[in-house]
């Protein structure tokens, strides 16, 4: 459905309508209608006329006025009859009306309600699709009734009498569609009663309603009512009655293409009202669509909605394909693997109508969400708060109070969510509110920063939370939780993936012998250093040591008295740059980097997921001579270098699983290659080895921001980070990145900007330089000497942002982006536009 505006006279008073060209009001000739209700004789408002000559062309149309008139003009003498329409009432075609040149006339209409109400009209569901629905009385009353509204519609198309406001949107759904992730709008005003029309007919229904794009895409069209009203359409579906428990006080005329036509075409059904005969919907699908696999996903619902004056238009209207993508690792037994990932939504809407001299005459109410922030692990309401409902550009700033108001909200179902300093703090992420907004209503919605005891619960993972609620033997299972950071002794450096293992002596007394068992719990630190460990046992005395490579901690000596949380930070003494050896595979000195690469990851069992310990494992080159080899620790995991860069045979054997061999591995230069590496126990049928790898974009590895990142210097956020975080705006990318400061600016019209503490000078603040897509676009400097921030939320909308890189020192900045003020340090964003989408 595309969107056109059009412009042209319309005849709102009793006078009528300006002349057409070559055709003056000296010497044309007209007829004056007069609608009115056939049982009280009041004139009728809005009724549609048309002017027939003696084989029923129309010749003119128009819609009659507050005093129940229109003025239609015939091209030239004859004679004429004239029909009136309005919905709930019979239609009349007047008498023959004779006019000589100049002559002028006058027909009235009487228009009766119709005798029998659509409500008492019933419905055989076992009724046979009807070609035409004049074929059948039922049905040609309730499609007479469904194609006025649009005939007039279609008229109005030509007509140019009110100013309208025009919201478009494309939003993202889940794959179920219901729930709001992503949305974009964008606003107009035009001149015209139709806001969207469609393809011609005859376009539409040759070629089908669902093309195929260049890019290997698909592009999804829609009906207007020129296309449902035309003998194109009538001519290749047929029609039935339905009723629906799900549409009360409504009644359907469904239609659906006949023949096996093979192209992709529409099916669907015209909702009326029963009471009224008004029209209220048209919900379809799509038929012979690309993928069986979308199932029901692809479809579309046009609105109708009556101006003051009788016209109908097109209010709203939205079309759904599917997002499809193939998952490979279920592509056997004759299933494609194809699975619909979400839904994505292309419509528009009519907010406001007004006259051409700007009155206003409606006006679509929207709704609004407001609710509170709270902190539970403080007990105080959480003022600054960023709240924002995800994917789309709707945010607050709570207030002292936690409160936040969002206005203007369209209707549907959305996640809300929010930032906060406090979070960072904590580090943890809050978990969204689904809210589901209606048009006039304000939603209200509470959220919170969970207390420490429910932020224990989610760290622990399901089956732990679920044991700790156990009771076997009749005996409760009290568990206590350990969490913290583990850092490098000598720097204060958080150690990413460092091993963290709780040890303790298990006494069970079995009459007459006591016997004594060792347990250990382990569990791995996120990228951040940060660890947890759940089901820690109460009264027993534990000890906590963390491992990084070959170097351990001292060990930490500890007792839980009852079920509780303690956080203890824990530290291994490294040598000079063995953190940045483990993060690249290398030293940070660039001489001492080259010729160091390989390969590091973890050997897993496939269906469970549990590391596989004392795994043998080695990278042998195509002629089949072993460059290196070793085994899995007791967190399966392994790193293996070899002395060149290229192409390489990666295989592994643990007793009581299959082998895997001969997997190719490529390792570029100076890179160690990351893998997750899965095996089939041997006792059951192998399934396929899984061998993943991070992706990659390739314009981001273009760029060389892979290559900077695998260098250990800065702060990286690639497109799978971005995505989990869900960004209101570019600024909230920087919310959790230590020594950052985000500040409001006075020239970003409500945008902010950051600044780094390492660029913090005294009294003064120093602004970082800013890349977008390699381009300088601000060049930063000490506010002493007139520089002045960039507002980065004006610089870049967050949707097209692919990845961020942040540099807050000198020694972290790459050569490519030195200029007069990298002191200052060094904002890079990249773009989907920049070729990265």
């Amino acid at each position: 459905m595309r969107h056109r505006a059009v412009a042209a006279c319309v005849a709102i008073g009793a006078a009528g309508c300006a002349l057409p060209p070559l055709v003056s009001a000296a010497s044309a000739q007209s007829v004056l209608v007069e609608a009115m209700a056939e049982e009280s004789g009041a004139p009728l408002v809005g009724v549609f006329v048309s002017l027939l000559d003696d084989d029923g062309h129309v010749l003119a149309r128009g819609l009659t006025n507050a005093s129940g008139r229109f003025l239609l003009f015939a091209p030239r003498p004859g004679t004429f009859r004239v029909r009136g329409e309005l919905i709930g009432r019979e239609s009349r075609v007047s008498p023959p009306v004779a006019l000589r040149a100049g002559e002028s006339g006058r027909v009235a209409l009487s228009l009766p309600w119709h005798a029998l109400p659509l409500a008492e009209i019933r419905v055989d569901v076992q009724g046979r699709c009807r070609l035409r629905p004049a074929e059948a009385s039922a049905l040609a009353r309730v499609w007479e009734e469904a194609r006025k509204p649009m005939a007039v519609q279609a008229w109005a198309e030509g007509e140019g009498a009110y100013r309208l406001e025009i919201s478009t949107y494309e939003r993202d759904l889940d794959a179920a569609g219901r729930r709001v992730e992503r949305e974009q709008r964008r606003g107009t005003r035009v001149v015209t009663r139709v806001p969207f029309a469609s393809l011609p007919p005859e376009e539409l229904l040759g070629e089908g309603f669902v093309r195929r794009l260049d890019d290997g895409g698909y592009l999804y069209y829609g009906p207007d009512a020129t296309v449902l009203l035309s003998d194109a359409f009538l001519d290749t579906h047929c029609f039935r009655l339905t009723r629906s428990g799900g549409r009360p006080g409504a009644i359907g005329l469904t239609f659906e293409p006949v023949g096996a036509r093979g192209r992709p075409d529409i099916q669907g059904t015209f909702w009326l009202d029963e009471e009224t005969a008004a029209l209220r919907f048209i919900e379809y699908r799509y038929t012979n669509a690309p993928f069986a696999e979308a199932g029901g996903g692809a479809g579309g619902r046009v609105e109708f909605r009556a101006l003051p004056d009788g016209a109908w238009m097109i209010e709203r209207w939205s079309i759904r394909a599917p997002l499809l993508a193939r998952d490979h690792t279920v592509a056997r037994g004759g299933d494609s693997g194809i699975r619909v990932t979400g839904i994505r939504e292309t419509g528009g809407e009519v907010i406001g109508v007004s006259t051409l001299d700007r009155r206003r005459i409606s006006r679509v109410e929207r709704g609004s969400v407001r609710g509170v922030v709270w902190d539970s692990t403080l007990s105080v309401p959480l003022a600054g708060a960023s709240v924002y409902l995800s994917g789309t550009q709707y945010g607050a700033r709570t207030d002292a109070g936690g409160r936040f108001v969002l206005d203007d909200v369209p209707a549907g179902t959305f996640t809300a969510g929010f930032t906060h300093p406090r979070l960072d703090s904590l580090g943890i992420v809050a978990p969204g509110a689904e809210t589901e907004v209606a048009a006039g209503r304000a939603a209200e919605l509470a959220l919170a920063i969970p207390s420490l005891a429910t932020i224990r619960l989610a760290a622990c993972r399901a089956e732990e939370a679920a044991a700790a609620a156990a009771e076997p033997a009749g005996r409760p299972v009290a568990s206590a939780v350990l969490s913290g950071v583990v850092r490098n002794r000598s720097s204060g450096e958080a150690i990413p993936g460092a091993s963290v293992r709780v040890e303790w002596q298990e006494v069970e007394a079995v009459q007459p012998i006591v016997r004594s068992r060792s347990r250990w719990l382990e569990v791995r630190a996120d990228e951040e250093g940060r660890y947890t460990v759940c089901g820690v046992p109460v009264d027993e005395a534990v000890r906590v040591r963390a491992a990084f490579l070959t170097r351990r901690g001292e060990p930490v000596e500890l007792a839980f008295a009852e079920p509780a949380h303690r956080a203890i930070d824990l530290e291994i003494g490294l040598p000079p740059g063995a953190l940045a050896d483990a993060a690249t595979g290398a030293s940070r000195d660039p001489a001492q980097a080259r010729g160091v690469q390989g390969v590091q990851g973890r050997l897993l069992e496939h269906d469970s997921g549990r590391p596989i310990p004392t795994a043998d494992i080695s990278l042998r080159s195509g002629s089949g001579a072993v460059l290196a080899s070793g085994t899995t620790d007791e967190a399966g995991f392994f790193r293996l270098q070899v002395p060149r860069s290229g192409r390489f045979l990666f295989s592994a054997r643990a007793l009581g699983y299959a082998d895997v061999g001969d997997e190719v591995v490529e390792i570029e230069a100076g890179k160690l290659s990351v893998l997750e590496v899965r095996m089939a126990p041997d006792a059951f049928e192998i399934e396929p080895i899984v061998v993943t790898a991070e992706r990659r974009s390739f314009h981001l590895e273009m760029q060389g921001f892979y290559r900077r990142r695998d260098e250990g210097l800065g702060v990286f956020m690639g497109p799978e980070l971005l995505e989990r975080r869900s960004p209101q705006k570019a600024t909230d990318l920087f919310f959790g990145v230590p020594g950052v400061t985000v500040i409001e600016t006075a020239q970003g019209a409500g945008g902010q900007s950051v600044y780094f503490r390492s660029g913090f000078r005294g009294d003064d603040i120093c602004w970082p330089m800013v890349y977008v897509d390699h381009h300088l676009v601000s060049t930063g400097g000490l506010a002493a000497a007139g520089a002045e921030p960039r507002a980065i939320d004006d610089v870049v909308f967050v949707a097209d942002i692919l990845a961020m890189e942040v540099f807050r020192s000198p020694a972290e900045i790459p050569s490519e982006f030195h200029g007069p003020n990298a002191g200052c340090g060094v904002v890079v964003l990249w773009t989907r536009r920049g070729g990265g989408g």
